[in-house]
């Protein structure tokens, strides 16, 4: 049972470093070339993407 929670919560990291080094891109292209269009998208995409989080949790609790 340990085990499961450790590679979850492992996962959920590395999910959470891969989010962070998509912003850190997106942000970099608005700056580039002055576009909104790239942090809408990635707004969008972490909206999303943790709507799915707290789903995926309230159905297992």
């Amino acid at each position: 049972m340990l085990v499961i929670v450790y590679v979850i919560s492992f996962a959920n990291g590395i999910k959470k470093y891969a989010t962070k080094c998509m912003v850190i891109y997106f942000e970099h292209q608005f700056f580039v070339s002055k576009s909104i269009i790239p942090i809408s998208i990635i707004l969008l995409i972490n909206k999303i993407y943790h709507k799915m989080i707290f789903d995926r949790y309230r159905r297992i609790l």
